[in-house]
């Protein structure tokens, strides 16, 4: 493993380093001493985003900004319906249905018994990632869900980070 990601390892979950564009900022909190956002102290600045995220650590609260969420749902004309993406793509302006031959529901995974023998729970797997991962991507996995090559490795990237092992993506799936 890299020295980078065993160092990465040894900080704290919210840690200056998750400050969105902070660069050299996180540098200077990280040689003053203060490693989680918890700790930064008022009399840093930060920027609006950089503001929210630690307010976010200190409260426990998800940011919900009510007047842009209120702004982007009036612009929705109701009934609403919704393609999944996963089913069919759009061509020449119709819903067309995707490769019908490819089979898309391929029984449970390795990762799932995986997951059972070391006692982890997919939302194990997305606390842990160091990308943006959800529960519904674990869930299908172990579910024998047809995922693209990318959610394969995020969720093999997070159960090695969590087992502290060094699985392949032949390990986690049979497809």
């Amino acid at each position: 493993m890299p020295v980078a990601e065993q160092v990465l390892e040894l900080l704290p979950t919210q840690n200056v380093f998750d400050l969105y564009y902070a660069g050299k900022k996180s540098w200077r909190l990280f040689g003053d001493g203060i490693l989680r956002l918890i700790e930064i102290p008022d009399s840093v600045e930060l920027t609006d985003r950089q503001t929210i995220q630690r307010k976010v650590a200190l409260t426990g609260q998800p940011h919900i900004n009510q007047k842009a969420l209120a702004r982007f749902l009036k612009k929705f004309k109701y009934p609403v319906g919704y393609l999944d993406f996963e089913t069919l793509s759009l061509k020449n302006a119709g819903a067309v249905p995707m490769n019908p031959e490819i089979e898309r529901n391929l029984g449970e995974q390795p990762i799932a018994r995986l997951m059972r023998e070391h006692n982890l729970k997919p939302h194990d797997l997305v606390a842990i990632s160091s990308v943006e991962m959800t529960h519904k991507m674990v869930a299908r996995a172990c579910k024998g869900r047809r995922l693209t090559v990318n959610t394969q490795s995020k969720v093999l990237a997070a159960l090695n980070r969590a087992t502290r092992r060094n699985y392949s993506l032949r390990d986690l799936f049979n497809y």
